[in-house]
């Protein structure tokens, strides 16, 4: 099982007020924000995980047009932090 996605078997309680498996399939939920997607097949969780963008990917496509000098500069600035970052005080 994938990162962001929780497995119930059929006898457990999934605890989602709207779920056609809860209790009757065993089944996954994407446990990603405002999605809850719910699907029965393994297979599925690899289809739906490329509707979510990850940050790492993100930050990595926006580190290669960084550096990349044939890129635009419009598109640089869609870099986006990991973190923000910190300031020492004396």
């Amino acid at each position: 099982i994938l990162d962001g996605y929780e497995f119930f078997e059929r006898m457990v309680n999934c605890r989602r007020p709207v779920c056609h498996s809860n209790k009757v399939n065993r089944h996954f939920h994407c446990m990603r924000p405002r999605c809850d997607y719910s699907f029965v097949r393994h297979s599925t969780m690899l289809q739906h995980n490329k509707k979510h963008p990850t940050v790492t990917s993100a930050v990595l496509s926006a580190s290669v047009t960084r550096t990349n000098p044939t890129q635009s500069k419009a598109s640089s600035s869609q870099f986006i932090p990991i973190a923000p970052a910190v300031t020492q005080t004396a």
